[in-house]
């Protein structure tokens, strides 16, 4: 996708805000100023976060060490509901 013409847009944020941002850019490895200007898109759109979005840093990192067959194998079941 091809970046339309930008123009220079300075701004003043808390030190807390800016550590924040720093801190999500590594964790990323993208610029400070992507993660802003997603921020922005994402805020002047006007459109609600999917559940995924609203809820990706609980969701981000976590790894599931449960059985693979959970669903699908019917001894995991043995027991429930008495």
């Amino acid at each position: 996708m091809a970046r339309e013409p930008s123009k220079l847009l300075s701004i003043r944020v808390s030190r807390r805000l800016s550590a924040r941002l720093t801190s999500l850019s590594r964790k990323r490895r993208v610029p400070v100023s992507d993660v802003v200007r997603e921020a922005l898109e994402r805020y002047t759109s006007g459109e609600e976060p999917s559940i995924w979005e609203a809820g990706r840093h609980i969701f981000e990192g976590v790894t599931w060490r449960g059985p693979a067959d959970l669903s699908t194998n019917k001894k995991h079941l043995k027991g429930y509901g008495r």
